[in-house]
């Protein structure tokens, strides 16, 4: 109900009941005296020169009492600066999530997408928006969106809590690959190494000219009569290298007829680890892989396979720990040059 409407009616009602003469009141169908005339008014307005007995003026002014919602007010008599009013049905308005500085309109909650602000530069529009903490579990069938106040990505939490986020660009550096995506959308690069690749290279796959190179080596005897392997049963400066080229050894394994005795092959004069990472448990009646240290080179003789000017040319197979029971053992080492 609008000021105007009430105006109206007070009108209507002081013309009906204002007397045609003193004292007097007339009317379609009788007459009488009138003696007082008041006013009641809702509490949102105040009457003023009330009561009006002889002559004088009724004054209506507001009260400062909010106007219910269900006489078309608001229920409130201010709202908080900034925050656009939310109806609630037929209780007072009250003031929403959003809010308005006359710059951008923003979104205070804690759930929910925060609301972006648009700033026009000539042709060109961009939008901002204020990144927040991670917001709570949404409920069932809705994703919050945001930006992390943390990592400043834009994010997604669905109902069920995980949480995607964008992935920020990143420049590929050569001869790396992208390994993982942090929770902070930032990815990371690595060179990939022969331990991160599956399989075995057949021959066609091999760079054109390189070759495979294998020495064996038997320490012992399996006859019957035959004496258990001993600790100091060694086989030094074999697997000479008479190709011409430096072999790179690439795979080592070992084989014994019973027991789990221990060999450490190494380059002829070189360290425990100067072809694998540690002593190596050979296989009972089976081959056990051994861990090759990096990239082992055995050198190559020259002239008639008597001069080595670069060594090692040979390696050395010594038993760690022969335990006491195999008197066989093989080593097989396995390498690629690529002739000269």
């Amino acid at each position: 109900m609008t000021m105007r409407w009430i105006m109206r009616m007070l009108v209507l009602v002081l013309c009906t009941a204002l007397p045609s003469s003193a004292g007097q009141l007339s009317g379609g169908g009788g007459s009488g005296t009138v003696t007082s005339i008041d006013l009641t008014v809702p509490p949102f307005l105040l009457v003023a020169g009330n009561p009006v007995t002889t002559s004088g003026t009724l004054a209506l002014s507001l009260s400062g009492t909010a106007l219910p919602v269900t006489s078309g007010g608001t229920g409130v008599i201010s709202l908080t600066a900034n925050f656009l009013p939310k109806g609630n049905g037929t209780s007072a308005f009250s003031a929403s999530l959003l809010s308005d500085n006359a710059t951008k309109l923003s979104y205070t909650g804690t759930d929910g997408i925060e609301a972006p602000s648009f700033t026009t530069t000539g042709a060109a529009t961009t939008s901002n928006a204020t990144c927040i903490a991670a917001p709570g579990t949404p409920v069932a069938g809705t994703t919050n969106i945001y930006c992390d106040s943390t990592d400043k990505s834009w994010k997604a939490k669905d109902d069920a809590g995980v949480v995607t986020t964008t992935a920020k660009p990143i420049t590929a550096a050569a001869t790396k690959f992208l390994t993982a995506m942090s929770a902070a959308g930032v990815f990371t690069q690595t060179q990939p190494a022969f331990t991160d690749l599956s399989g075995s290279a057949t021959a066609a796959q091999l760079p054109a000219g390189v070759k495979f190179w294998k020495c064996v080596v038997i320490v012992g005897d399996p006859g019957a009569a035959s004496s258990a392997l001993a600790d100091d049963n060694d086989s030094p400066v074999g697997c000479s290298n008479d190709l011409g080229s430096d072999v790179t050894i690439t795979t080592v394994a070992a084989w014994a007829n019973a027991g789990s005795p221990t060999v450490t092959p190494i380059l002829t004069a070189g360290s425990a680890t100067s072809i694998l990472t540690g002593a190596c448990t050979a296989g009972t009646a089976a081959w056990a892989a051994c861990s090759v240290n990096g990239t082992p080179t055995v050198k190559t003789f020259s002239g008639a396979g008597a001069t080595c000017a670069a060594t090692p040319c040979t390696v050395d197979v010594n038993i760690t720990t022969a335990g006491g029971t195999a008197k066989y053992l093989v080593v097989k080492l396995v390498g690629t040059y690529v002739p000269q």
